[in-house]
């Protein structure tokens, strides 16, 4: 199964907007020794891009942003990167948004991961990773599970990104572009769990269920994640999240479905304490 390009949700949306609130407060200053100089112009024509945006004049903004982004504005390439990715308010178009994306990936590889602009650059990896995984359509770009595995190997270490994280499970999982290694990939999985992240909650709980080749079968473990998973699977995406729950919980007896859910209360007020 490819993993699609994931959107942009809760926690991670967050730091993105953290990342562009903290370089627009800063007046736009040069924020990284690894990008290409920011010119005051550049600055100055992100700006009206996003007001343009914002009043809703999509060839204003694409003109602006474009003159941002062609000077190294890394927030400019990323800005066109997503509307280019969704369709919106432009005509959808993949080529363009992996253009913008590898721009932002190849300037600015070593740019701190505690640094403002982190969460746009891991997101920036983690979508080129999906891209060279699928291929890209109205390019010459093929399919390239290796590169994807090398793109989400650095967000995942470097920066720390939970979808990253999740992606390299399922490669190792699947056996694409890399060795097939099921304890190798519950490891990414618990640690992507632990951030929160859905989907890497729900498959782990699938494999503690059963087991796998290297991996000891835990049931009542698997049951508390696809617990905890389920309780955050809200969008219309996830539907697979409600089945694999409803599946794992199947003919159980009332003690143990009783479990799953205490085990489950269990972490996620701890979790809550954590935090």
């Amino acid at each position: 199964m490819l993993i699609s390009r994931p959107r942009i949700h809760s926690c991670f949306a967050v730091g993105l907007v953290l990342a562009a609130s903290l370089i627009s407060s800063a007046g736009g200053a040069e924020h990284s020794t690894s990008t290409a100089q920011q010119l005051p112009s550049a600055n100055a024509a992100f700006h009206l891009g996003l007001t343009a945006i914002r009043s809703g004049k999509t060839l204003e903004a694409l003109s602006a942003l474009q003159d941002a982004a062609e000077q190294g504005h890394t927030l400019a390439q990323w800005r066109l990167a997503v509307l280019y990715e969704q369709g919106s308010g432009v005509e959808q178009s993949d080529a363009k948004a992996f253009r913008y994306y590898q721009l932002i990936a190849s300037q600015n590889s070593e740019e701190s991961a505690d640094g403002p602009l982190a969460p746009i650059i891991a997101d920036s990896f983690v979508k080129l990773g999906a891209y060279y995984q699928a291929g890209v359509a109205g390019s010459n770009i093929a399919p390239q599970p290796e590169r994807a595995f090398n793109l989400w190997n650095h967000a995942a270490t470097y920066y720390g990104d939970p979808r990253a994280q999740y992606a390299l499970a399922k490669l190792y999982l699947t056996g694409q572009g890399i060795q097939r290694n099921p304890r190798r990939a519950v490891q990414w999985l618990f640690v992507a769990a632990r951030k929160h992240n859905v989907a890497a909650q729900c498959e782990l709980g699938r494999i503690l269920l059963t087991g796998a080749p290297g991996v000891k079968a835990l049931p009542a473990t698997g049951r508390m994640w696809l617990e905890i998973a389920r309780r955050k699977a809200t969008t219309s995406d996830q539907q697979w999240i409600i089945d694999a729950h409803t599946a794992g919980f199947a003919g159980l007896s009332d003690a143990e479905r009783e479990r799953a859910i205490t085990m489950a209360d269990q972490w996620l007020k701890q979790e809550v304490a954590t935090h």
